[in-house]
């Protein structure tokens, strides 16, 4: 854009050859790429310009809770060892964030990749989706990441037949565990098969068993959850839902047959 003043002196070409670069700097043809955010502000940071830009994007989009997952920061126009702060947040259904994780770190370069051994921050982790945003030094905004990670479901499985031989002292006959497992979506379905040998049993002390090795089983557990073996936490992991820790919910096979098993304690 050209702006032309017919009552200016012909002869101050120098006061329009200002003008006209003025107005070519503050109208400017080029499209600007929205999905790359830039940052600036005041106070002695670097202006909004193209020649200082942050960029960032998961590189692992979607993982089990307790997997290392990469992320990836890219700089433009700022100098070697940069330091930046890296939020990692949650955004929940309605909308609302909660800081998860933060990374702080220098990257030497123009582009950096960090990781972060994921954690389900909420009961409705599969519904969660994770972001992250930008802190470089020297500028007043932070840069949103241009996509999102979620967390993958956990496998279910069939059931498996689990029996065990257990080894008895002399004189006693050896003791065999009969049971069935299935890996559920929010528990361990575990189905056990009591049969008594040698000297008569009554029908009585037979259900008085069986109730007795339920209970223990369910009182044994009632604190205890089974553990992903992958999480990359291990033994330290502090996940409180069942997203990389699973509930145990025992039965007796005979129960499981007749499709009445007993009631499943649901996950935390």
């Amino acid at each position: 854009m050209v702006i032309q003043n017919t009552e200016t002196d012909p002869g101050s070409a120098a006061d329009l050859a200002e003008a006209r670069r003025d107005s070519d700097e503050s109208f400017s043809s080029e499209p600007t790429d929205e999905t790359s955010r830039t940052c600036g502000g005041g106070g002695g940071a670097p202006a909004m310009t193209e020649e200082h830009v942050v960029t960032g994007r998961w590189i692992t989009t979607t993982a089990y809770c307790g997997d290392e997952v990469r992320l990836q920061v890219s700089l433009t126009g700022f100098t070697e060892n940069t330091a930046v702060r890296i939020e990692i947040y949650r955004l929940a259904v309605d909308l609302s964030t909660t800081t998860i994780h933060t990374i702080n770190v220098t990257l030497p370069s123009s582009v950096g990749e960090e990781r972060w051994v994921c954690n389900a921050p909420s009961a409705d982790w599969r519904n969660d989706r994770i972001k992250f945003r930008v802190h470089a030094s020297g500028m007043t905004a932070a840069a949103e990441a241009s996509n999102e990670f979620t967390f993958r479901q956990r496998p279910t499985t069939v059931w498996s037949n689990l029996n065990v031989a257990h080894a008895s002292p002399s004189g006693f006959v050896g003791l065999a565990e009969i049971h069935d497992a299935r890996l559920e979506a929010n528990r361990v379905h575990l189905s056990m098969k009591i049969k008594a040998t040698g000297h008569a049993f009554s029908d009585a002390k037979k259900e008085a068993a069986k109730t007795l090795v339920q209970d223990v089983w369910n009182n044994g557990f009632t604190s205890k959850k089974f553990h992903r073996t992958g999480c990359g936490r291990g033994a330290t992991c502090d996940c409180t839902f069942d997203c990389c820790k699973a509930d145990c919910a025992p039965d007796n096979q005979s129960q499981r047959q007749a499709g009445a098993p007993l009631p499943a304690r649901q996950a935390q």
